[in-house]
């Protein structure tokens, strides 16, 4: 029994110290980890990916669509994966399967993704036509998740718990983080975003905090009656600060640079006469498309603009897209009243041709009807004619009767 609590404090979530800084509190002889932690191979995570579907598909049938009973319908024009409770329930599959000291996406083999797929899948379903889109979702959610959920846990104290890792993952962790390479990668990195700016004169990004760019896009758009609003207004109000008396101000040299140069470039094509679409001068003013994101839409970025995986940096290369999630939705519904407009129309011709075709058959009934009577009273007077006929024809037969001789007496 004390072999079992000692193993029990030292397991997942028993460590309430974090990162031990030594190892000597550790028990020699029954240690929970003491090896680090290897990826998953491909056949045995393999094995588990499909025995988690199995039970999947025995729990919850599916029907005619795809769709699953029992779990939360997904679709890009209602609930998507970029909906915060889903985002969320993203970060709990993978943190669900978080066995080895990743420190990437890229890291991670495609079984375990497959994985942390099928975990994700336990709770939301949607309809087939939409199963690659949404893997891409959320392969790409997981990965910004990922991302920024380890960097935080690198921050942490070592005194906290991490619920998701043992203390022999995190140690694994914190030390491939400390490596020098990982460390050269990193500050080039970092050199990367400040674009030639320093930590101590570093404007500050976007406010909207955990908000993510397309449920901002979706607030805007309500508050316009379902209007998309442009990228440049987007840009705009996530970088923006209010100063009083409904002001805003932009918040650094740089966004203040980037709507001074969006606002000359409209006055430039205003004054040439030349009517262009405002997104496609805000792509134009921000350098294009980089990797499938436009700079200040972030994860929105596909709401405007069609991802082009050849695209050059250019802006005449993008193919600008006003359909937007809210207006996909408002001609989804239109098409639905629409159908089911066209629905009672044809209920009701169906209705008219069926009462139609119950009025022939009471009328031809009434025609036979009447026509049966005519010839029923003709017969009966047909019969009363022969019985008259006949009565007069027929008479009684009487048989004659006998004439009566007298014999003659002979005897005298």
């Amino acid at each position: 029994m004390k072999s079992f609590m000692k193993n029990s404090k030292f397991g997942r979530g028993g460590n309430q110290g974090g990162v031990r800084a030594n190892n000597q509190s550790v028990d020699q002889e029954n240690p929970v980890v003491t090896r680090p932690t290897p990826p998953p191979s491909n056949e045995q995570v393999q094995v588990n990916s499909n025995a988690d579907v199995a039970v999947e598909n025995d729990v919850a049938p599916q029907n005619l669509n795809g769709v699953e009973q029992g779990k939360i319908e997904l679709s890009p024009d209602r609930i998507w994966f970029d909906d915060h409770t889903v985002s969320g329930n993203v970060t709990k599959s993978w943190k669900a399967h978080y066995n080895h000291p990743y420190m990437n996406f890229t890291e991670v083999p495609l079984m375990v993704r497959d994985r942390w797929f099928t975990e994700c899948k336990r709770t939301y379903t949607w309809r087939t036509e939409f199963d690659a889109k949404a893997r891409r979702e959320f392969d790409k959610k997981a990965r910004d998740r990922l991302r920024g959920t380890l960097n935080q846990v690198y921050k942490m104290p070592l005194h906290k718990e991490v619920s998701f890792m043992t203390d022999t993952i995190r140690a694994e962790f914190i030390n491939k983080r400390k490596h020098p390479d990982f460390l050269k990668r990193s500050n080039q990195a970092r050199d990367n975003r400040l674009s030639g700016q320093t930590l101590e004169k570093f404007d500050p990004g976007h406010r909207q905090g955990s908000v993510s760019t397309p449920q901002v896009v979706k607030k805007m758009a309500k508050k316009k009656d379902g209007i998309l609003p442009t990228a440049a207004e987007v840009y705009e109000s996530t970088h923006s600060v209010c100063v009083g008396n409904d002001e805003v101000e932009l918040m650094g040299d740089k966004s203040q640079k980037v709507m001074g140069e969006y606002m000359e470039k409209l006055e430039e094509y205003k004054n040439k006469g030349i009517e262009i679409n405002p997104d496609k001068v805000y792509l134009e003013v921000v350098g294009g498309q980089k990797k499938g994101k436009v700079y200040g839409l972030g994860s929105a970025s596909q709401m405007y603009y069609k991802s082009d995986p050849t695209f050059q940096s250019n802006a005449s290369s993008s193919t600008p897209s006003m359909i937007s999630q809210l207006s996909s939705q408002v001609e989804e519904l239109k098409k639905m009243a629409e159908e089911n407009h066209n629905k009672v129309e044809e209920s009701q011709k169906i209705a008219a041709e069926s009462l139609k075709c119950a009025k022939e058959f009471v009328e031809n009934h009434e025609i036979e009807k009447a026509t049966w009577k005519k010839e029923k009273l003709a017969m009966q007077k047909t019969l009363q004619e022969m019985a008259s006929l006949v009565k007069q024809v027929y008479r009684p037969y009487k048989p004659p009767t006998p004439a009566v001789t007298r014999s003659r007496d002979t005897t005298k």
